[in-house]
Parts: C-alpha cells; structure tokens; sequence
C-alpha cells in the first residue's frame, strides 16, 4: 500500500516538473519580438546622408570676367607696332581704374580706353559684345597716326582674328591705302562707327554697323 502511494506522489512530481518546465518557456517566449520590433526600427530609421550631400551650386559658379580681364589676355601680336607687355598693360590699368591721365575704364560696359605713351599709337580701345551662347567678341582699336588699327577677336577660338567675318566692311590697310580709317568703338550701346580721312582730311562716314548677338549688321 504504501509503495503504490509512493508511486502515485512520484508520478505527480514528475508532471508538475513537466508543468513548470512549459510555463518557463512559454514566459521568454515574447523575447525574440521586442528584438524583431528593434530591428525593423533600426532599419525605417531615415538616413541623414542625402542631407549631407546638399551642396549650393553657388559656389561653383565662375566668375564672369571683365573688360579688364580680356585686356590682359589678348594675345601681344594684337597691340602691333607698339606690343603691350602684359605688366605693360597691368600698369595701364591701374592708371585707368584709378582715372589717371584721361584713361577710361568702365567695367559696366565693357569698355576700356588707356595711353599707350607710344608716338605711333598713342591710344588703345577695348570693347566687348556679349554673345547669348558664347565668350564675347572682342574689339581692340589702336588710333594710330597712319590710321586705326582695329581686330575683333573670338576667345573661344584660341583668339583668332574674325573681323571678316563678323564685319562687313573690309577694314585692312591695302584697301585703304588712298585714305585713313578712323574705327570709333562704342562705351555705351552696340555700334561701331567706321569713317575716313581722304588727303585733306575730309572725314567721310563709310558705315555704322550694329552687333545682333552674333555678327555686325549696317544700319
């Protein structure tokens, strides 16, 4: 009797054993999701590196350069017989942003007019003519004694001389040999007055030719 009694405790011991092993992993159960939860968060949290990457494009845009930027770069054939150096022309500069000695420098137009100090050509004009797709154009005048010496210059042609070809009237000295060109550069609008002197210094108006953007038309 007491042996089967003993067997019937035992049996239950084994049973709540049983029970108490069930109900303690049924309780950590839940673990596995609060780490699943922490996962998903980790990954929908938004990443700041798109923010970072920002960049005003301000600060990338170039300078626009000026008249006097143009007259530092002109290549020194250009400024013949007297070739401007370019600490030359640097030093003409200063003396024209300063308003020295009747020089001209006016950024806003694209104009500039200095002393050369030379005899032969005493006198030097530079005019741009802004273009919508390209570099300007640039006009560079020397009032010479035997007449002005005048170039209209492409910067993004490695500075090739296109006066005949954006120019319709024939402004080289062989053509003109029986009177002087007189080439007048504007500092205000978009015209190039073209004149002569004959031998008793009657000045003729040959043309006035306006700038399209591309090309100078006769008015």
């Amino acid at each position: 009797m007491l042996v089967k009694q003993f067997n019937i405790v035992g049996g239950l011991l084994i049973s709540l054993s049983f029970l108490l092993a069930s109900c303690g992993t049924t309780a950590r159960s839940p673990e596995p999701t609060v780490h699943a939860q922490a996962t998903t968060q980790a990954i929908e949290s938004p990443s700041p590196v798109s923010t970072v990457q920002a960049t005003p494009k301000t600060e990338q845009t170039a300078r626009r350069k000026t008249v006097a930027d143009y007259f530092l770069e002109i290549p020194e054939q250009y400024f013949q017989p007297i070739r401007l150096s370019t600490q030359q022309r640097q030093e003409l500069l200063s003396a024209a942003e300063q308003g020295q000695g009747g020089n001209i420098y006016d950024p806003n137009n694209g104009y500039l007019q200095v002393t050369s100090g030379g005899d032969s050509c005493p006198t030097v004009t530079i005019a741009i003519f802004s273009r919508p797709s390209a570099s300007p154009l640039v006009a560079v005048s020397l009032t010479c004694t035997s007449g002005d010496t005048t170039k209209i210059l492409d910067p993004d042609q490695n500075w090739r001389d296109v006066t005949a070809t954006v120019l319709p009237v024939d402004l080289s000295p062989s053509s003109n040999a029986s009177y002087i060109v007189e080439v007048k550069l504007p500092q205000i609008g978009r015209t190039i007055e073209v004149s002569h002197l004959d031998e008793n210094n009657q000045r003729t108006l040959i043309g006035r030719y306006q700038f399209d953007g591309e090309r100078f038309v006769e008015e």
